[in-house]
């Protein structure tokens, strides 16, 4: 299975505050949210792994197909989370959009 990183800084961010992730997500999630990763970024899923991955935080703007000048971008934003704290909501998503590929739905929507 191909995987997308996670940057080290947020991994290690959360072993501080004594909460083990992941370092990896499966790529082909991320891959469906593309559009949204080029929005945000500028760049293919495929370049944002060779670089490092993202943050949980900015895979999770990507998954919930969010732009920083969304509302939804401002209200994660604005809780100042930890990365623990983030990584959970993410973990969330995640578990959403695993059981839509799963059942052959091809995007995730927000309520």
């Amino acid at each position: 299975m191909k995987t997308f990183p996670i940057l080290n800084s947020c991994v290690r961010r959360c072993h501080e505050q004594h909460f083990s992730t992941p370092l990896v997500v499966s790529f082909d999630l991320v891959k469906r949210h593309e559009k949204q990763a080029m929005a945000n970024h500028s760049q293919t899923v495929e370049r944002l792994a060779e670089r490092g991955g993202l943050s949980w935080f900015e895979l999770l703007m990507v998954l919930t197909d969010s732009s920083s000048n969304s509302e939804y971008f401002k209200r994660i934003r604005d809780r100042n989370l930890t990365e623990a704290e983030t990584f959970r909501i993410v973990s969330n998503v995640l578990m959403h959009e695993f059981s839509l590929a799963y059942a052959g739905r091809d995007h995730y929507t927000r309520t």
